[in-house]
């Protein structure tokens, strides 16, 4: 399948999710409180970061192998099931013992039932890998989508019971089992072999690494939730995560969509002994020239979106989200150059950032917890710069660019994000940051924003004007 037409199937995928996915996040907005959103967060956040140790890079070396064979494949598994069944009866025994530490006897449930994922998920990774390793979109399209509308189904239903936070965790079990069930249909025998340890040292080789660089960015990623919840108590993290949704939205819209295909497309160009310069400075290009300007969106309008969109409990997060949008545009350097490392198996790189980073984002975490979430927020954006810096000067050697390169594939997206941001910004100069906006208006000052957007793009000939073109010449193609 061509990168383009994967790129495709990802995209309809990702935007079919956030479809699914808004509509969850708006309903369940009004049937769980901040506490329980939180309590929700923080169970959630730890068994992430301990299904990143399961994961133990598995599934990249499975995208990156140059020569899958079966043994290699078989060996992934076993490693995987080995791992996952130990962390499924570490947190089944050791559930009460977390819950005691927050002081919420209730977190003990929520952790019982999110554990048994280990149990699905290490055939259910692997399974995915495939698939995105042979650029089968198309299978990952349908997987996706089911898999949104269970999680969404089952939540609202469960949440709608009063079943609160548990509802959250029945909902992520159910989307992992239905998506294990349709991935073995479709891999069949390719998935269905006996797990071995016997290509554990190569797999193992790549997997250290893989997995020490994954579980720093997990934690990473988590962190904040989790300081707040032992400081500031589960309302503050429901606040911090609903601020947090919106930079949640957007990657599913652009990161998640251009993500697997990239990993998936820079490896096969890595295997085929072809140069990633040119690939990586596009790659730059098109996704900050699409990223910049939403998050510079949400950003100006997250006041009117949080009050329109989950109700006016959730405004306390509109500060938190402003800062976490200016994160995110950090974060999508990092996302693209964390990429190449996958792709190209240099995994020692991606570790030695996120050993650099971590320690940094602990000690500014001390101090910014005493104050409250929006210095958490603050802290959060403070990382992802040196985030972004670390990665840049990582990846630059191995694709062969320069900084100079970068900045001038940079400048173009840095001027449509400007030219984007001239409405929201006489809206909100004209009629005030926090006035009400209904969904119509919401979508019609985003609608009007495409028009600098495009003009953007046109005098300041960004490479999207050329993918722009391709896709309008390819949609008027006579079938």
């Amino acid at each position: 399948m061509s990168i383009r037409r994967s790129l495709v199937f990802s995209v309809i995928e990702k935007y079919g999710g956030l479809l699914i996915n808004v509509v969850t996040v708006v309903v369940l907005a009004r049937l769980l409180s901040p506490v329980e959103t939180g309590l929700f967060s923080v169970a959630s956040g730890l068994v992430n970061i301990a299904q990143t140790f399961r994961d133990f890079g598995i599934a990249n070396y499975i995208i990156q192998e140059k020569e899958m064979t079966r043994p290699r494949l078989a060996t992934a598994i076993g490693i995987s099931l080995l791992i996952g069944f130990g962390f499924a009866a570490l947190f089944l025994g050791g559930a009460g013992v977390i819950a005691s530490l927050f002081g919420a006897p209730e977190l003990r449930g929520v952790i019982m039932f999110l554990s048994l994922n280990f149990l699905a998920v290490p055939l259910s990774s692997v399974a995915i890998a495939l698939i995105r390793r042979r650029m089968d979109f198309g299978v990952s399209l349908r997987l996706g989508l089911i898999a949104a509308l269970v999680n969404c189904g089952v939540s609202i239903l469960a949440a709608s019971n009063g079943y609160g936070a548990l509802s959250l965790a029945w909902a992520s079990t159910s989307a992992i089992l239905v998506t294990l069930l349709m991935a073995i249909l479709h891999l069949k025998g390719d998935i269905l072999v006996r797990p071995s340890l016997t290509e554990w040292r190569r797999v193992t080789s790549f997997g250290l690494f893989a997995s020490g660089a994954q579980i720093l960015n997990e934690i990473s990623q988590r962190l904040p939730e989790i300081a707040l919840g032992r400081t500031l108590g589960f309302g503050a993290v429901g606040f911090y995560s609903r601020g947090n949704s919106l930079i949640t939205l957007f990657s599913q819209t652009v990161i998640q969509a251009v993500w697997p295909v990239a990993v998936s497309a820079l490896a096969q160009l890595h295997r085929q002994g072809e140069s990633l310069r040119q690939p990586y400075l596009n790659a730059l290009s098109l996704l900050t020239g699409i990223a910049w300007p939403m998050l510079v969106l949400l950003a100006l309008l997250a006041h009117p979106i949080i009050d329109t969109v989950f109700g006016a409990q959730w405004l306390p997060s509109v500060p938190v989200s402003r800062w976490l949008c200016l994160a995110a545009g950090f974060g999508v350097l990092s996302q693209i150059n964390i990429s190449v490392f996958n792709a190209t198996g240099r995994v020692r790189q991606s570790l030695f950032v996120q050993a650099m980073v971590v320690p940094v984002q602990v000690g500014l975490l001390v101090v910014a917890t005493s104050f409250g979430m929006v210095e958490v927020a603050m802290a959060a954006l403070a990382v992802s710069v040196l985030h972004a810096a670390l990665s840049l000067s990582q990846t630059l050697p191995l694709v062969g660019c320069r900084w100079g390169e970068v900045c001038r594939m940079l400048v173009p997206s840095l001027g449509v994000t400007v030219a984007t941001a001239l409405i929201p910004l006489c809206v909100g100069m004209g009629l005030g940051w926090e006035a009400p906006m209904s969904i119509l208006g919401l979508a019609a000052v985003a609608g009007v924003c495409i028009v600098p957007w495009l003009a953007g793009v046109w005098l300041l000939r960004h490479p999207l004007g050329n993918e722009i073109v391709t896709l309008i010449r390819h949609v008027r193609r006579p079938r």
